[in-house]
């Protein structure tokens, strides 16, 4: 019997990018993974869940006694097939849409080379499943897709992945497809007289009922209605209202144009700031991405912090912790500090205030009646009423942040003055939420588990908030120290104690540190050009390299899914 447990995808190069040496990730993936079940950054085209599906269904009716084994090969000739129809697609119809088919870049290289015949038995993906094993199996099971009877030797379609299948098999059973399973080689017409029916592009095409099915799967609309699938079509027709409310400003939405609109009900572009109205039976999916955005702006704060500082290193040639601090407290700091709280003109270092008095400011810069004695009461008001616009905003810091890191010499102090005051900022909105328990943190709550999260952070901030005990220079060494460089530390020997290779970015050595790799802060994944693809495919937004815009269609999904 095939095993359904979770399996091992091609082995990644390591790289920067794919590493979290700060253990900040893992929240931001458990909440994006419930909001966007079955929607993976890698598995972006539609059609593939159909396709897959067929696949599998077509091999059990073709040899139902197959092994593994036998299974596997049918499997991986039915992609290489259904790939070169895409490929050969490419040339009749070259404005579609050809992008993220697997195996396509071995398929191109094959289709130019061949003359006359093309041969059908070429290796093109390492994984056994081709493309399936890559990116798709994973989703496809989590949508409730696929099953294993006790007696089979391999995987087969569930009940409500035969509805998905029926659609598909109608156009396919046109062509020729399986009669080119047993074949070496074939003409390049009948690879594109495939193409011209089953391509991915084709999902799109308006006599197509394959993506009815397909909507009706995404949308929950039928009958699947557990939570996940709920906030699955909650979030795609999110996605698509901002879209609709972007493209009437004239703004190509953007995965952190999303996170602000959520965020601040606002979108800036060009200098210009938009609003954006979220839906009443959308607010509660809307504030679970706010705070996938709070998330991010801590993540992406130690993410900065953390690359600062092993330029810093390396800049030095190894130095101490004391060093370091020594450049982050210079008078440079103090000005930093009074650019973001447009206290330009004043003097007097607020570093040794208590950290409350620095909240105070924080939160009376965009809140002239605050009430401190009631700091929740105080938090929710200053949540609803700092924009983009504010004088004292998170979207202004990150964009200081983006700004220098994009220089060949970033300023480790107004890294560190602009990325403290994004935590501070994003801890005195959020904290009314961690007392009034909103369902959206709630949610939060029991996905952040033992590892680095807002509701963490903010419970802590407040909480110095009421003690006043620790001056806002402690706070910026403690946050600094424990947050990147103790933690960066723990998280190494983590990895290590669980046997995975893993290379530190930073060692230790007596009293000094010593750069070993470089950090290229990123924001987090949300995979909103998987979610995007996905859209287009399924015809309810058009996407081209300058506009995205919602369809009739997609008009007609939000209206479906919003009205009271």
């Amino acid at each position: 019997m095939a095993n359904l447990d979770p399996i091992w995808n091609k082995k990644i190069k390591e790289s920067d990018r794919a590493l979290d040496p700060l253990g900040v990730n893992r929240v931001n993936d458990r909440m994006v993974g419930e909001l966007l079940q079955g929607i993976t950054t890698l598995s972006s085209r539609a059609r593939y869940y159909s396709v897959y599906l067929w696949f599998i269904d077509q091999i059990h009716k073709i040899k139902p006694k197959a092994d593994v084994s036998q299974f596997e090969r049918m499997f991986y000739d039915m992609e290489r097939i259904f790939m070169l129809s895409c490929v050969s697609h490419e040339e009749i119809e070259t404005k579609k849409n050809h992008k993220d088919v697997n195996g396509a870049d071995k398929g191109r290289k094959i289709w130019k080379e061949s003359t006359g015949k093309i041969p059908l038995d070429f290796t093109y993906m390492g994984n056994t499943l081709g493309g399936y094993g890559y990116y798709y199996q994973g989703p496809i099971q989590s949508l409730g897709l696929r099953q294993q009877l006790v007696d089979d030797e391999f995987e087969r379609s569930s009940e409500l992945g035969k509805k998905i299948i029926a659609p598909f098999d109608e156009i396919a059973k046109q062509t020729e497809f399986l009669s080119l399973l047993r074949k070496n080689n074939t003409s390049k017409k009948s690879i594109q007289e495939i193409g011209t029916k089953l391509c991915l592009c084709k999902l799109k095409d308006p006599e197509t009922n394959e993506k009815n099915a397909l909507r009706q799967l995404f949308f929950a609309e039928n009958g699947n209605y557990y939570r996940e699938a709920i906030f699955r079509r909650e979030s795609l027709t999110l996605f698509l209202s901002i879209i609709q409310q972007a493209n009437k400003k004239l703004v190509r939405l953007n995965t952190q144009s999303f996170l602000s609109a959520c965020y601040f009900n606002q979108i800036q572009e060009n200098g210009n700031t938009f609003p954006i109205v979220i839906p009443t039976k959308l607010s509660d999916i809307s504030d679970k991405w706010k705070i996938v955005k709070a998330q991010d702006h801590l993540a992406y704060t130690l993410d900065s912090i953390l690359q600062c500082f092993l330029q810093f290193l390396k800049t030095k040639n190894g130095a101490s912790l004391d060093e370091f601090f020594e450049t982050v407290f210079s008078d440079k700091l103090q000005r930093e500090i009074n650019s973001i709280t447009n206290k330009t003109n004043s003097k007097n270092s607020i570093l040794d205030n208590n950290l409350k008095a620095i909240l105070e400011l924080i939160i009376s810069s965009n809140l002239q009646d605050a009430n401190f004695a009631d700091i929740e009461k105080t938090s929710k008001d200053f949540d609803e009423k700092t924009s983009i616009l504010s004088s004292v905003n998170e979207h202004n810091c990150i964009k200081n942040i983006e700004g220098e890191l994009k220089t060949k010499k970033p300023d480790v102090v107004k890294v560190v003055a602009n990325g403290v005051f994004v935590v501070l900022i994003t801890a005195s909105r959020m904290f009314w939420r961690n007392t009034q328990r909103t369902s959206a943190w709630d949610w939060l709550s029991k996905l952040q588990r033992d590892d680095i999260g807002v509701e963490e952070f903010c419970s802590e901030i407040m909480s110095e908030f009421k003690t006043d005990q620790t001056s806002f220079r402690e706070f910026i060494r403690s946050f600094i120290k424990n947050r990147v460089i103790i933690n960066h530390d723990k998280i190494y020997r983590a990895k290590l104690h669980s046997n995975s290779v893993q290379k530190n970015f930073f060692e230790k050595a007596g009293n000094n540190y010593r750069q070993v790799r470089e950090r290229k802060a990123e924001h987090r994944n949300i995979r909103f050009d998987s979610v995007v693809s996905l859209l287009n495919d399924l015809d309810l937004v058009n996407l081209s390299d300058n506009t995205l815009e919602c369809t009739v269609e997609g008009e007609k999904t939000i209206k479906r899914n919003t009205d009271t």
